[in-house]
């Protein structure tokens, strides 16, 4: 493949044109213009998508079946993070699918406190049964673990590190 010549002042590097273009062949002169206005017709192309598809996930409200509105709504550990004072010592990840809660310990003053968990554990409409194993684990019992409805729970106790807690949403 022959590169076109570089000046002594200057250093050539090779652009994906020159690398795809036969040997011997001359560049275009309006290839970089070309590429400009594909992109750019891909550009407006994915807008439109888009615009449609908000439009449609929209619905005008006579279809009994879902729509794809549902994909966007907030999972219950997202809302129930937004309604609480958790942030800080909670966090929502793996698309609103996991919610972290970090609870105070003597030695761990950045967690939340016991008024902000029971907030999140309410929203998250928690058995009290789940409520009690919680609040009746001790350090030695390790990981605990409980299931209700769409939820999966996962905690572990020491006075130093107050409650750790992982909630997965199944939903």
């Amino acid at each position: 493949m022959a590169y076109p010549q570089q000046t002594p002042d200057s250093e050539y590097r090779p652009t994906i044109a020159d690398l795809t273009r036969p040997a011997g062949a001359q560049p275009r002169p309006d290839g970089p213009r070309i590429l400009v206005q594909v992109a750019a017709a891909l550009l407006l192309a994915a807008g439109g998508f888009t615009a449609g598809w908000f439009a449609y996930s929209a619905g005008d409200g006579t279809s009994s079946s879902p729509t794809p509105r549902a994909v966007l709504a907030e999972s219950p550990l997202q809302d129930a993070y937004r309604s609480c004072p958790a942030q800080g010592g909670a966090t929502v990840a793996d698309g609103g699918r996991t919610l972290t809660i970090n609870g105070r310990g003597s030695e761990d003053p950045s967690g939340l406190d016991a008024e902000a968990i029971v907030c999140l554990l309410d929203k998250l409409s928690v058995p009290t049964a789940v409520i009690e194993q919680m609040d009746h684990t001790r350090a030695l019992d390790g990981r605990q673990e409980a299931d209700w409805g769409k939820f999966h729970a996962s905690w572990t106790y020491h006075p130093d590190d107050g409650l750790d807690l992982i909630v997965e949403w199944r939903g």
